[in-house]
């Protein structure tokens, strides 16, 4: 898997270090690397949501199905809002799914 360095998108880097959230969204991506070390990829980047007002950076994992799959989830949300201020976790999102084996 790529480095966070050169997974993260500079569009996403723009937007974290001009909200004030850099290091959080970089602690984030690590936290959820550490999570889940086994996922088939971890990906960054900016989404706007048309029915809400608002952008977030998402970090998307996606792994084959493990039977600890939703565990895991729940333990890197968890570690996330002991971790990142909340102003971070309103902006920043996590995204996971199961890709067939």
């Amino acid at each position: 898997m790529e480095s966070l360095r050169e997974a993260m998108p500079v569009e996403v880097e723009v937007y974290s270090r001009a909200q004030g959230i850099w290091n959080e969204v970089e602690l984030a991506s690590s936290l959820a690397r550490q999570a889940f070390p086994l996922a088939e990829s971890i990906r960054c980047y900016l989404d706007d949501d048309p029915e809400e007002d608002g952008r977030w950076v998402v970090i998307e994992v996606a792994e084959r199905e493990s039977k600890d799959s939703l565990a895991t989830y729940k333990q890197c949300v968890a570690s996330w809002a002991q971790q990142l201020s909340a102003y971070a976790l309103g902006l920043i999102r996590l995204s996971y799914s199961v890709r067939e084996p």
